[in-house]
């Protein structure tokens, strides 16, 4: 008997101990903590067409290419504006060393940040969910709002692809916009822009920017509105490019910025 009662006082420390060992074990197993997407996977790249436009004297026109970069002008400023937060805050995360909680069974990223004037704090989460990482952004502000969801995403394991969907912001945490985008040698190669904003003006709209392989234009804007769409083609090198306006004819400039026939 007194044998049963010492094996029975074993099992039970050998089960406290497998437990033990058990919780040490997934604590461990968090392993290393997802990467974090790119900042440009927000960022579209518009530098192609906010200078170079101005005649400075010259006799030929610029309209073709004034029209292409009012057009992605209207998109970035709308961008600009509606984005700061999200941006600043992903990029302030990037300097941030992640913590992994136990009880949510998620990576953490937590930190205040000043954007604007304005002080938040923001915890980011990423969890690995099969060959996806989810990501959630939730933010609180200083005297204001607190613990709000202000964007969230999914991105491929290996960090090439993904999208983010973005609230309007922490007072009206409504959807407002989705970004897809690509990466291709350590660069975003395409990215969109859509308006998810149900019953807004614009709603569906979208701007999508993309790198090709062509020889005479090898980048593009696809620009579509409720009443009017938009291709615009060009040369990063050259500086040549051509748009298009709904079905009407291409209409072009050349590496001057200058009106040309296509």
């Amino acid at each position: 008997m007194q044998s049963l009662k010492q094996l029975g006082t074993l099992l039970l420390a050998a089960v406290f101990l497998f437990a033990a060992c058990s919780t040490d074990d997934d604590e461990i197993n968090a392993g290393t903590a997802p990467e974090l997407p790119p900042a440009s996977s927000m960022e579209i790249d518009f530098s192609n067409f906010q200078e170079g436009g101005n005649s400075g004297g010259r006799e030929m026109t610029t309209d073709n290419w004034n029209l292409a970069a009012f057009t992605v002008g209207v998109w970035n400023t709308v961008l600009t504006v509606g984005l700061i937060v999200p941006v600043a805050s992903f990029k302030a995360a990037v300097s941030q060393k992640p913590s992994y909680d136990t009880d949510r069974k998620v990576w953490v990223w937590a930190f205040d940040h000043k954007v604007v004037g304005r002080t938040f704090s923001f915890e980011l989460t990423g969890e690995v969910v099969g060959n996806n990482v989810e990501w959630n952004m939730y933010a609180s502000e200083q005297n204001g709002f607190q613990n709000v969801l202000w964007y969230s995403g999914v991105t491929a394991i290996d960090g090439k692809s993904g999208y983010w969907k973005l609230n309007k912001d922490g007072n009206n945490p409504t959807e407002f916009l989705r970004i897809d985008w690509e990466q291709e040698n350590e660069e975003v190669a395409y990215i969109k822009y859509e308006n998810i904003e149900v019953g807004a003006d614009g709603f569906g709209g979208y701007i999508e920017y993309g790198k090709t392989d062509g020889t005479d234009f090898n980048r593009y804007y696809n620009v579509v509105g409720t009443d009017a769409s938009v291709i615009i083609d060009w040369n990063e090198t050259s500086g040549v490019g051509r748009i298009k306006v709904n079905d009407g004819a291409y209409a072009c400039w050349d590496s001057n910025f200058e009106d040309v026939a296509c």
